[in-house]
């Protein structure tokens, strides 16, 4: 038995198909169109801590 507590979900965009026929583009048009600056900011908001807390790598660059 388990205690489920918290769970996560993914977009998807960056995951093959299921019967591999092509890339998919999706992921990379998003970063197309969020631009350098855009994907800066992403980067601070969403990716500087991982889910339990710790300071990633990516995180490392900010001293807040």
């Amino acid at each position: 038995m388990a205690d489920i507590h918290e769970v996560k979900t993914s977009c998807e965009m960056s995951v093959p198909f299921f019967s591999y026929t092509v890339e998919r583009d999706a992921l990379h048009k998003w970063a197309d169109a969020m631009g350098e600056q855009g994907l800066e900011a992403y980067h601070y908001k969403k990716n500087r801590i991982s889910m339990d807390g710790i300071v990633t790598p990516i995180g490392q660059k900010w001293k807040d």
